[in-house]
């Protein structure tokens, strides 16, 4: 049996550390796409973009805590669960103001609105669920 617990308290920082790469790759394209999103805003002369800031700011907080989940602190697993709440409401405030509601915007935009929504907010959940279900309990 202590064998057993020893095997597993040794596998588990995998999972951890994994994660962690895999949070750290997703923030930096994440950081990458708002800056072009950033760029093109100003292309467009649209100076009230703010949700751009928003988003690099969720995506560098969600890097930091990454980085210090590395060091099996748990106050990067606390920083990671509220940035990625922040990104994922974000994210569905942004469906809404670019919603048929406030811009009229044809069915097709706002069918290709909610495919952009699934694509960048369901890797956060899955990712989210992991960290809570998997991560949690290996930090200290």
């Amino acid at each position: 049996m202590l064998t057993n617990e020893n095997t597993k308290k040794q596998s588990m920082p995998a999972v951890v550390l994994v994660l962690c790469i895999l949070t750290i790759i997703g923030s930096v394209f994440g950081l990458i796409r708002c800056l072009l999103y950033e760029v093109v805003a100003d292309f467009s002369n649209n100076t009230d973009y703010w949700r751009g800031y928003a988003f690099i700011i969720c995506h560098l907080s969600t890097l930091t805590a990454a980085i210090i989940m590395l060091t099996r602190k748990v106050i990067g697993f606390w920083i990671y669960l509220a940035s990625q709440i922040i990104y994922i409401g974000l994210i569905i405030y942004t469906l809404y103001s670019y919603s048929n509601f406030h811009y009229g915007a044809s069915s097709d935009a706002q069918a290709l609105s909610y495919v952009f929504t699934l694509i960048f907010s369901i890797p956060s959940v899955i990712m989210l669920v992991l960290y809570l279900v998997l991560v949690r309990i290996h930090l200290n």
